[in-house]
């Protein structure tokens, strides 16, 4: 079912973010999301070695601090965005390696992710139906599945952070939806 759905997002041509069980359906069939630039993949550090060493066919254990190149290999085998979520968030469309060390919560809860998917979605939304985007190319050379995780990145980093000075080791993934309003005012 869930090969289903990603072949009518592309047909729809719509972003689409893919995380978790999708990341396994992924490193099984690779033509799922082949070359398709609106497709940002969100794997943690063993989904990473995972999806890696399944298409790259080279061994790659998981890795507390990785190496963005590794990052940009895979993102340009698959013609799709990799958003790898760790200590440093690193962002590849196969071009290009970004990393985002914006300061966020030092306790990562449970369902943090979750908002980061979320988060990339709208931001993908948003960056791929913007007119103004597409007039001005030029002057943001950047691809925008990048762009737009990038932002989420930021976003889900700094609603963390605000909930962990509120809540402190007890801070959930809840309290940090809580603080969404004010990191987007903080940071926008």
């Amino acid at each position: 079912m869930v090969a289903e759905i990603i072949g009518e997002v592309r047909k729809l041509d719509l972003p689409m973010v893919v995380d978790a069980d999708g990341l396994f359906l992924i490193g099984q069939r690779p033509d799922l999301i082949q070359n398709y630039g609106k497709a940002v993949l969100t794997p943690n550090a063993m989904e990473f070695s995972r999806l890696y060493t399944s298409i790259m066919e080279e061994e790659l254990a998981p890795q507390n601090d990785p190496d963005p190149q590794k990052v940009v290999r895979l993102a340009r085998q698959l013609g799709s965005c990799i958003l790898l979520k760790s200590q440093r968030d690193i962002i590849s469309d196969g071009e290009m390696a970004v990393s985002c060390e914006v300061h966020g919560s030092p306790r990562r809860s449970g369902g943090q992710g979750d908002i980061l998917s979320g988060s990339s979605m709208t931001f993908l939304h948003w960056c791929f139906n913007c007119d103004k985007w597409l007039e001005d190319m030029e002057m943001y050379p950047s691809n925008p599945a990048v762009l737009a995780t990038y932002a989420a990145c930021v976003l889900t980093r700094t609603s963390a952070r605000l909930a962990f000075e509120k809540y402190r080791r007890s801070t959930t993934a809840t309290n940090a939806i809580e603080h969404i309003q004010a990191a987007f005012e903080q940071t926008f």
